[in-house]
């Protein structure tokens, strides 16, 4: 039997090659759908009752299919999974929640491969401590709590507990804790960011402010995205969503809110509150202008920017099939 210490190594070794080629940065979201139509692997999404997903390779073809009832964060860690088959020289693999969710301790020498490999290429470590240091948390020993662990998981565009299991693998968190913070459900914790449930329960809930000016995001349609930038009321002066930012998403919420360091007293620091929602595919912005709202023609003081990349579902109307981007392809065959 393998040594399963040389597969986890081997998996790694793998994904970072993978990195490499790709040269992305620890900034860089991976658009694992991307990369394995990039890689001329058929994929498809349907339903598939308790499994997750399957990889099976004949000749010279390859395919993956994801359960398309799942979340997109699971589906995108099952197809990285299901791509770790494939660049690992697997031929055919059924994978359920058991290798899925707790692959990377099993026994099974591919399943342990496949999960290494989907981790390491969608959470490396210079992925993990950039976002670690980002939530002003310390990259070397973070003490992370439920709501940390879940911003950690939309920033890297995967699943609460991939999320979870992999700080613990990177040794950012002692093993013991990954218990405690699984049993936080997502749902909850989206409720306790935003102060309520987002419009989708599904959807991944982005918390932005002045530090991410500049950005560039991807996130998927559904999401939600609540930025808070400060304001002095007593200027005159407030933040302005520009008219290009409802070109790609929809504002739930605009309102004054007292700043998380504000006293309570007349010309203190306060925070305008804007929820937008992700609506419209494409490359989009979301950008605010601190100008004084009765002159919208006025040169702004201050401008807020962020570049986002909002992404539609790979499936088709009918809610499962080949992916949208390779049916073109398929019919011309």
């Amino acid at each position: 039997m393998a040594n399963l210490r040389d597969v986890r190594r081997e998996a790694v070794l793998q994904a970072e090659l993978l990195l490499a080629d790709l040269e992305v940065g620890p900034a860089d979201r991976i658009r694992i759908f991307d990369l394995i139509e990039d890689q001329r692997i058929w994929l498809s999404f349907d339903p598939l009752d308790k499994l997750y997903g399957w990889y099976q390779r004949v000749g010279g073809a390859a395919g993956v299919v994801i359960n398309a009832s799942h979340p997109v964060p699971l589906q995108r860690f099952t197809a990285a999974h299901e791509l770790g088959h494939h660049v690992l020289g697997h031929a055919y693999c059924l994978d359920d929640e058991q290798t899925i969710i707790n692959g990377g301790r099993g026994t099974d020498p591919k399943e342990v491969g496949a999960y290494t490999f989907a981790s390491d290429l969608l959470m490396p470590l210079a992925a993990m401590e950039y976002h670690l240091a980002r939530l002003g948390l310390d990259p070397a020993r973070p003490r992370v709590a439920p709501t940390d662990a879940y911003r950690l998981s939309v920033e890297l565009g995967v699943s609460y507990a991939a999320a979870v299991v992999q700080l613990a693998s990177l040794d950012k968190i002692p093993w013991h804790a990954v218990p405690a913070l699984r049993q936080a459900h997502p749902l909850a914790l989206k409720q306790q960011l935003l102060g309520r449930a987002p419009d989708y329960s599904r959807a991944a809930v982005w918390l932005l402010n002045e530090a991410d000016d500049g950005r560039h995001l991807v996130v998927d349609v559904g999401d939600e995205l609540y930025v808070r930038l400060k304001e002095i009321r007593s200027s005159g002066y407030r933040w302005v969503p520009a008219a290009s930012t409802l070109e790609g998403l929809t504002v739930l919420d605009d309102a004054l809110v007292p700043a998380d360091d504000a006293e309570r007293r007349y010309g203190a620091s306060r925070a305008r509150r804007l929820v937008l929602k992700a609506v419209n595919p494409g490359a989009r912005s979301i950008v605010a202008d601190l100008r004084h709202a009765w002159e919208p023609e006025s040169e702004p003081v201050q401008r807020f920017a962020i570049a986002v990349d909002i992404e539609e579902p790979r499936v088709s109307s009918v809610g499962r099939g080949i992916s949208v981007n390779q049916q073109p392809q398929l019919m011309a065959a």
